[in-house]
């Protein structure tokens, strides 16, 4: 029984190594991000972009391991009118986004079209924070610098591929929660990024 159970092992092990494939590639979204927390309120979603690349090492034929980096900008907008000013305000947060997925492709027989759901933690290191005001029709923008420098976060998403021999290109859209308290001025409010990205990607295989 026991060499049974060794042979299959190794069998299994086999044809995991054999269908072993990496593929490279690029990605670009369209992000829709706002914040949340006990102390924020009335604030709007910002629209912005990410950017950047991942390396999706396949196991099988139906599981990838998935690290990415790419360019993400969050953050929120808020409007609002008062006895004497109209105001517009727009809170702009860059970071380099590193998220590990786990991805699960889901094979359809007969169609080159390929469902997909993936999952996975995020670490995030700001680059930039800045805030954009228009007040009575006055714009200007200031450098904000009290964000902190690392966030947490949770990436769980869907799409659909179409992989061929030696490419791979699709759809997906994500959701990122954050785990991290953005702030750091040493109030420590209640303040955490929401994301939702729209992303196109293609990738080549390398092996």
């Amino acid at each position: 029984m026991k060499k049974i159970l060794m042979t299959l092992i190794i069998l299994c092990f086999l044809t995991t190594m054999s269908y072993t494939q990496t593929i490279i590639g690029l990605k670009m979204g369209l992000n829709f991000s706002n914040l949340y927390g006990n102390d924020i309120s009335n604030s709007k979603i910002l629209t912005g972009v990410s950017a950047g690349a991942f390396l999706s090492y396949k196991f099988s034929d139906i599981f990838d391991i998935q690290p990415e980096v790419y360019f993400s900008r969050k953050g929120a907008k808020e409007k609002g009118v008062t006895d004497t000013e109209t105001f517009d305000y727009e809170f702009a947060l860059d970071y380099i986004e590193i998220p590990l997925l786990l991805k699960f492709s889901l094979p359809i027989q007969g169609l080159k079209i390929r469902p997909i759901i993936f999952g996975g933690p995020a670490i995030s290191f700001n680059t930039n924070a800045k805030i954009s005001r228009e007040i009575n029709g006055y714009a200007y923008d200031v450098n904000y610098d009290y964000i902190k420098s690392t966030e947490f976060s949770f990436v769980l998403g869907a799409g659909i591929s179409f992989p061929t021999k030696h490419y791979d290109w699709g759809f997906d859209i994500r959701y990122i929660l954050g785990l991290t308290k953005i702030d750091d001025s040493g109030d420590n409010a209640d303040t955490k990024n929401k994301v939702i990205i729209l992303n196109a990607f293609f990738g080549t295989s390398l092996f």
